[in-house]
């Protein structure tokens, strides 16, 4: 008999977003076999994320003239002789206009039809997909104070394929942010019942079923504490907190997007997903949180990520030591993905691994992710969208209490 058929893929493909995201998306193209090649802007030449990497300038620091500016990139990927595209979390990424030029100039762009990404970004009300979901779930377009009080933001992760295949990964809680910086999230959401879950579920698969979606896309919803649900719009690309699904499921988010946009279909179905435990992503930035929000760009004296030889603790990250954050950009300098068994082992094993980060030369937020998990507000899923726990912290107590990264370690 023959063999099963070879994974037909691209030779090159141009990663058109930057720092963490693109680091992250070039460790996937290296597992497959697949060149990656960086769209880099002035400022990002010599970032130590592409040294030694296939590169292609496409314009000065400012995002709006390189990163964000479609005919530079496309350009990028054709003189590079890149046949696929992948448009990151960025600008690009939500663009209908430039996913139909990919598909004009014949690059595969790795994300959803330009029809699909029109739709998604028009934020229209998906009435079918309420109407199936059940009486809990309420109209796109009900007003907002339906759901008062305490809103939580839950996002459902989809995964699909050309031919209607569609399946949910599970959910995350991306409630709490500063500004319009998410600052944590966690899988799975802590404030719902199973019922409320698998409800949530089903409205975000047909939701996504309905749009047409096509690779990795998050349908976005807003929860009230009775469980009453808004479907608040379909993100119709991979987000920055991706990896916290990945760390429940174990699936590579990149490598099935990239399948996908190769033309294959899911590799599984709804009843082969395991979501085993808990997981807890915090993105660190270069900032001060006990200031208003201003990154600073310094450059970073010391660098040393923490322990990750138990599988347990995630770093994603594209800086080093000597790197200075340029000031055109956010001021990200990693993520950090805890999991565990509970809630409660995650966040320890979380607190552990922001204790031995060591980051000289800039200020982080990790003393506001540390206070944040740290509070019994936090535990008892006391907050909202309009609530930070224990933040701002009383004077003097910007370490988590006592207990030192060793105890935590202990109980972890």
């Amino acid at each position: 008999m023959p063999g099963p058929r070879p994974i037909r893929l691209f030779q090159r493909l141009l990663i058109a977003d930057r720092g963490e995201t693109a680091a992250r998306i070039a460790r996937t193209c290296d597992a497959l076999g697949i060149t990656p090649v960086f769209a880099v802007s002035e400022a990002d030449r010599g970032a130590p994320y592409v040294r030694g990497r296939a590169t292609v300038c496409v314009g000065p620091a400012d995002p709006w003239r390189s990163y964000r500016d479609a005919k530079a990139v496309l350009q990028a990927a054709k003189q590079t002789r890149c046949q696929a595209l992948h448009p990151g979390c960025g600008v690009l990424a939500r663009s209908p206009a430039f996913a139909a030029l990919c598909v004009t100039h014949g690059v595969t762009f790795v994300g959803p039809p330009a029809h699909v990404i029109a739709r998604a970004m028009s934020r229209a009300p998906d009435h079918r997909a309420m109407a199936q979901a059940g009486p809990r779930a309420l109209a796109s377009g009900a007003p907002r104070d339906a759901l008062a009080p305490s809103l939580r933001r839950v996002h459902v992760q989809i995964l699909a394929d050309r031919y209607g295949e569609v399946i949910h990964l599970g959910e995350r809680d991306c409630t709490m942010r500063r500004g319009g910086e998410k600052l944590i999230e966690e899988s799975p959401a802590p404030t719902l019942s199973e019922t409320q879950r698998r409800r949530l579920w089903m409205a975000a698969v047909n939701a996504a079923r309905t749009s047409g979606l096509v690779g990795a896309g998050t349908v976005e919803l807003v929860v009230g504490r009775s469980g009453s649900f808004r479907v608040d719009g379909i993100a119709p690309h991979l987000q920055v907190e991706h990896g916290v699904t990945e760390m429940l499921t174990g699936l590579d988010l990149v490598r099935e997007q990239i399948l996908v946009a190769a033309g294959h279909g899911l590799r599984l179905a709804q009843g082969d997903l395991s979501l085993q435990g808990h997981a807890i992503a915090c993105s660190v930035h270069a900032e001060d949180p006990s200031e208003e929000i201003n990154g600073s760009h310094a450059a970073i004296e010391r660098w040393q990520a923490p322990d990750t030889s138990d599988g347990n603790l995630r770093v994603d990250t594209h800086v080093e030591r000597g790197y200075r954050l340029p000031s055109q950009y956010d001021s990200l300098l990693c993520k950090l993905i805890a999991r565990g068994l509970t809630r409660e082992v995650a966040r320890d094993r979380m607190l552990v691994g922001l204790e031995e980060l060591v980051c000289r030369g800039v200020p982080t937020t990790v003393p506001l992710h540390a206070a944040v998990l740290a509070s019994g507000q936090w535990l008892r899923d006391d907050y909202d969208t309009t609530t930070i726990p224990s933040w701002p912290p009383p004077i003097g107590a910007l370490r988590h209490g006592t207990r030192t990264a060793a105890t935590y370690r202990r109980t972890a």
